[in-house]
């Protein structure tokens, strides 16, 4: 007899795609309702002979599907900022990890513009790093984003824009970040091994890509729901071996810091906000391979999601004229204060695909399912940064 509460998940990047380091792997908490499954081609031998009875089948290419929900929370900080529990998870769906920075700046004069490369004037026009997003504050203050860090600015230091020319300076002392970005470049597309344990029961996962969803409900956990797949391996008896698990606690969804479009989210409650990534993962086979799949590949994205906002006097907030217009609409959700477990998902391009009106317990409330659309540019429809 086994048991359904008992398990472990471990899981690794992997150097070389398909095969198990060995070594390095990371335990993750996942919550009930993760479930492991064998999938594969039922091949029917629909033969003719001298009886009705079937001859029955056999398996063609196979594969595990694995669905782990996880808490979504920072690894914390131990001298300098430590990835968050789900990092070989959130390689493992297309995204590409780069070193950010979170900058205060003051004294801001013109338009920053996202996507453009911010210099150091300071230290003789030392690149800082690329815009990731900006939130303008009160004044002549902001706070900016910066991903593909390379090198990180001082207090009172002087900022520059590359193509905007606009400036501003340092206000304190930045923070250290992580930032996960969608790419489409299949050389920089990670994948895992997993080792998925269910009451002595191991089942090794290699080559694993998959895609994943985000859950922001006001009071409860955040969570990230994953989709994953991976190359086929015969389970074995296996004992789980010892884990060391994060022991931060989640942060949990209220107090949060948002923005959608030119919503007064002081005065327009959100109840929750879901985001999808939306990765097609496909297969690849071939006949040199085992069991069927050569690798499992990343073919596509259509990210999107929705929120529910309560409804405003049109004057204040209409939802129904950037829907007829298209216009792009940009969304922030900060979850966290505590530096080292908080977190920002960003849209920056987001269209409504449609409007519709709901009830929330007597409370007029929109529901405005989205688009997570990019720039010219591409790979950067949202991003989620740790800080």
């Amino acid at each position: 007899m086994r048991f359904e509460n008992k398990g472990l998940l471990h899981a690794v990047i992997e150097t070389v795609y398909g095969t198990d380091p060995g070594s390095g792997y990371a335990a993750i908490d996942y919550a009930e309702g993760s479930e492991i499954q064998a999938r594969g081609e039922k091949i029917v031998r629909n033969v003719v002979r001298s009886t009705f009875s079937p001859k029955g089948h056999v398996i063609g290419a196979k594969e595990y599907t694995l669905s782990p929900q996880v808490e979504l929370r920072g690894g914390g900080i131990d001298v300098t900022l430590q990835d968050p529990e789900a990092d070989p998870l959130l390689q493992s769906c297309g995204l590409a990890k780069q070193d950010a920075m979170v900058i205060a700046v003051d004294t801001i004069v013109g338009t920053f513009v996202v996507g453009e490369t911010i210099t150091n004037t300071t230290q003789a026009g030392e690149t800082v790093g690329t815009l990731a997003d900006i939130d303008l504050g009160t004044g002549a203050t902001g706070v900016l984003f910066i991903k593909n860090l390379q090198n990180p600015p001082s207090d009172g230091d002087a900022l520059a824009g590359g193509s905007s020319s606009a400036t501003a300076a340092v206000d304190g002392a930045p923070s250290e970040a992580l930032i996960y970005i969608p790419t489409s470049t299949r050389a920089n597309m990670k994948s895992s091994t997993i080792h998925f344990y269910r009451d002595g029961v191991r089942h090794i996962l290699t080559g694993v890509r998959g895609t994943m969803e985000l859950d922001f409900t006001t009071g409860k956990r955040a969570m990230a729901k994953f989709a994953l797949t991976g190359l086929w391996n015969d389970p074995t008896d296996t004992a789980e071996p010892a884990a060391t698990f994060s022991s931060i606690d989640p942060p949990v969804c209220y107090g949060a810091t948002l923005q959608v479009g030119s919503l007064d989210t002081d005065e327009a409650m959100i109840n929750a906000i879901q985001f999808r990534l939306g990765n097609k993962v496909v297969p690849r086979g071939g006949l040199q391979s085992a069991e069927g799949r050569a690798s499992f590949e990343i073919s596509g994205r259509e990210p999107g999601g929705s929120l529910d906002p309560e409804a405003l006097a049109l004057s204040a907030f209409n939802p129904w004229t950037a829907w007829k217009n298209a216009t792009a609409q940009k969304i922030t959700a900060l979850i966290g204060s505590t530096a080292g477990n908080r977190f920002r998902l960003g849209l920056p391009y987001a269209l409504y695909d449609e409007v519709a009106y709901r009830g929330r317990d007597g409370i007029l409330a929109y529901q405005l399912p989205f688009t997570a659309k990019g720039s010219d540019t591409g790979d950067d429809e949202f991003y989620l940064l740790f800080y």
